[in-house]
């Protein structure tokens, strides 16, 4: 697999989680 579709689903998945924590604190 190219390195640069790697970092890309990397970020990805690293803003995807990000996300869902804010929306956890928010719901708080």
């Amino acid at each position: 697999m190219n390195e640069c579709i790697n970092i890309r689903y990397f970020r990805l998945i690293i803003s995807s989680f990000c996300f869902s924590m804010t929306l956890k604190k928010h719901s708080q």
